[in-house]
């Protein structure tokens, strides 16, 4: 009951806060230097996924000894944001995507649903936290901020570096009650009028048995079952579809999907090595904002530094590095628009943590002593990194035999790999006992997850001072960033960033939400499931058709009509939810 009393308490205070904000003009004008009112038009969220202040911490250090400068997020810092879920105190990111996408706490893998203590696919219950009362029905679906944003005429956007149906951008974009279910939440955010969309993820796009053959020639295989090829939906939809950086570069203006992968994209330490025809998360931001910014009604984007989480589940540290400063890079983009523009508000924060990094551990004897820890001590193992520990070990010559002729890694090629691609720290410190120990791990019978693990925690443990506590999430505040008109200040729950995005740009979830939901059964009793196809279910009401993860209706005539919001099936409660705008077309037929 305390608990809740201040839950209670603190929802209180974000009320009026936000009140306050309406009133100043976070979603309507702001005085500006002359006196004169000016609108907020755009807002730009983004997200180093699964990170804390120390990943912020070490990049600051290794940037100021590699160029002189600070952080581009750097005095941006404002506050602190929770981060649990519904059933959980650590949450997964499908979970506080849902959090700060709709103003909804969920269960863990829901996105873009309500929560729900039952879930499907543990198939157990998932108590909620003490204290935690859901304020909308079990998995019904609740809007995202990009849909409110589209639905009062503003461009939206959505960058990430991993598939576009990840966790992260799905819970913008989609309503499933499984992370998993990425062809279903990729066909949703095809049919969602996202004016420009830049990540990894094609194979979701493509039929399985089918290939789609990019524009410098590689082929990318399908993944579908449902026989639909959504590149071809999304050029009949008028899309642009890109696939590499020069091809994007070339694109003047949207609407435009730009898949850069099958799957997820490179590190972003690896991407010139292995795919350079990917872009940077700072040139994907740079596209989409210059694209976006031509709307005259403003924006709403969403950029997520996807891997920087990937980076600490593997306790990798240059992996985590390296992709955490090429999303500063990519802030330092969004940042400068948002000082030339004055008429965006710039949000900036983790989901969560990941990895539990620490600068500072007791494994061993490195560092000697945390008393007199230099500024070496803790970037020389990283600062010089090209390659991620992940693609480097694949990466390794083989130079020996052994007496069966096969090709072995030798102690000589395990120094020189490191020194070449992680710095010359490695060439130093790599002792013949360190490359002897990494050579035996190459050549034993142990898996490639397996080595790339003992290789990992051999060099965290004895050559660097990180210390990881974790291979998962971590449940503590992370910071939060603003910049631009009435930046917010403070520790926020992650519900209430949604509703701040809202305000923002003039609109209610709540509202957004009945617009969009409607339970069909509440108003057409009769209506039905048409599952002969099951991966391509309708919802049949008095012989119209509405196909479900779509946002048109067909018409016993056999005409079309588009909607301003996508059919939603939620199986699992044996609900359909449409537009209010297809209830109120049906009910005049």
């Amino acid at each position: 009951m305390i608990h809740k009393q201040k839950q209670q308490s603190h929802r209180s205070t974000i009320r009026w806060a936000l009140i306050a904000l309406i009133s100043l003009g976070i979603s309507g004008k702001t005085p500006a230097a002359d006196g004169e009112a000016r609108p907020v038009r755009n807002v730009i969220v983004m997200i180093p996924d699964g990170c804390s202040q120390s990943i912020q911490t070490l990049a600051r250090w290794v940037k100021e000894a590699k160029t002189g400068q600070p952080l581009h997020l750097d005095g941006l810092n404002t506050g602190v944001v929770r981060t649990h879920s519904a059933s959980s105190i650590i949450t997964d990111s499908a979970a506080a995507a849902t959090a700060f996408a709709t103003g909804h706490r969920t269960t863990t893998r829901f996105i873009g649903v309500a929560a729900s203590e039952h879930s499907p696919y543990y198939n157990k219950t998932l108590p909620f936290l003490t204290g935690f009362e859901p304020e909308a029905p079990a998995m019904h679906p609740v809007a995202s901020v990009l849909e409110g944003a589209r639905l009062v005429h503003k461009s939206t956007g959505l960058v990430a570096t991993s598939r576009v149906s990840h966790a992260t951008p799905a819970g913008f974009a989609s309503h499933v009650h499984d992370r998993g279910m990425e062809r279903e939440i990729m066909e949703q955010a095809v049919y969602q009028s996202i004016d420009v969309v830049f990540s990894g993820g094609a194979r979701y796009l493509v039929p399985s048995g089918s290939s789609y053959k990019t524009s410098f020639g590689k082929e990318w295989g399908g993944a579908r079952n449902d026989k639909e090829n959504l590149v071809d939906v999304l050029k009949e939809r008028g899309y642009q579809f890109v696939d590499s950086s020069e091809t994007m570069l070339q694109v003047e203006r949207g609407p435009v999907w730009g898949m850069f992968d099958d799957d997820a994209m490179d590190p972003d330490l690896d991407r010139d090595d292995l795919h350079p025809t990917q872009p940077s998360l700072a040139e994907m931001t740079q596209k989409a904002i210059e694209i976006l910014a031509q709307d005259e009604d403003g924006f709403f984007l969403m950029v997520e530094g996807s891997q920087v989480d990937w980076g600490g589940h593997s306790n990798d540290a240059f992996f985590m590095l390296g992709d955490f400063l090429a999303f500063d890079d990519a802030v330092g983009t969004a940042l400068d628009f948002a000082k030339a523009d004055g008429e965006t508000l710039l949000l900036v924060f983790p989901d969560h943590d990941t990895g539990g990094l620490t600068i500072g551990h007791e494994f061993s004897s490195f560092p000697p002593s945390y008393s007199s820890m230099s500024i070496e001590a803790l970037i020389d193992p990283v600062k010089d990194a090209n390659m991620t520990l992940q693609g480097l070990l694949p990466r390794i010559p083989r130079s020996g035999k052994n007496d069966a002729g096969d090709e072995i890694f030798t102690t000589s090629d395990v120094i020189t790999a490191f020194s070449k691609n992680l710095g010359p720290y490695w060439e130093k410190q790599l002792t013949s006992e360190h490359a002897e120990h990494i050579t035996n791990v190459l050549n034993s019978d142990s898996s490639d997850g397996s080595k790339y693990s003992q290789i990992r925690d051999h060099i965290n443990r004895n050559l660097t001072c990180f210390g990881w506590t974790s291979g998962g999430h971590t449940g503590v505040d992370v910071p939060l960033f603003a910049f631009g008109p009435n930046p917010v200040f403070g520790t926020y729950e992650n519900t209430d960033i949604a509703h701040l995005c809202a305000a923002a740009m003039g609109f209610e979830l709540k509202a957004i939400t009945d617009r969009l939901f409607v339970d069909v059964l509440a108003a057409f009793p009769d209506a039905t499931i048409d599952t002969s196809s099951s991966e391509n279910p309708v919802l049949v009401v008095n012989g119209h058709r509405l196909p479900v993860s779509k946002d048109y209706i067909e018409l016993p005539d056999g005409q079309r009509r588009q909607l301003e919001g996508i059919t939603v099936h939620a199986p699992e409660i044996e609900k359909v939810f449409i537009p209010r705008q297809a209830v109120e077309l049906l009910k005049q037929q």
